[in-house]
């Protein structure tokens, strides 16, 4: 029941977004967002964790892990999820350096593990100057 109740609060923070979303004045506004599908976790650090957490959280649960492995998992997520945004130009990935990936999908991994919440990540970031300009 618990591992239940952990997917379907997993869902309903990836579903977030939409229902935000879905308050536009415009259904263009809608249809761009809603269409664009998966690029849309990649554009910024703190939209991408939900999809680490929920994959995680299915990966977990089919191989029964726990304690460590748990995190190790969420980070080894995080980061291949950082490398295919980077590989595919998607939102805060383009134009970065592969080392500086590694390091966004660290503090990713950080973040869904819960071990930092993503403003401490995004002042620690730009603090080494490896945050990203906003165009």
């Amino acid at each position: 029941m618990k591992k239940f109740f952990a997917f379907f609060c997993a869902i309903a923070l990836l579903l977030l977004p939409v229902a935000l979303f879905a308050q536009a004045e415009t259904n263009t506004v809608i249809t761009t967002i809603v269409g664009a599908g998966f690029s849309n976790y990649f554009l910024s650090l703190a939209a991408l964790v939900p999809l680490v957490v929920l994959i995680a959280a299915f990966v977990n649960s089919k191989l029964n892990l726990s304690g460590f492995l748990k995190q190790l998992v969420a980070w080894v997520i995080s980061i291949i999820l950082c490398f295919v945004g980077w590989y595919f130009n998607l939102g805060v990935f383009t134009g970065l350096v592969w080392w500086v990936v590694v390091i966004y999908g660290f503090a990713v991994g950080l973040a869904a593990n819960g071990f930092f919440d993503i403003s401490l990540i995004q002042a620690i970031l730009k603090a080494l100057k490896l945050e990203k300009k906003n165009e």
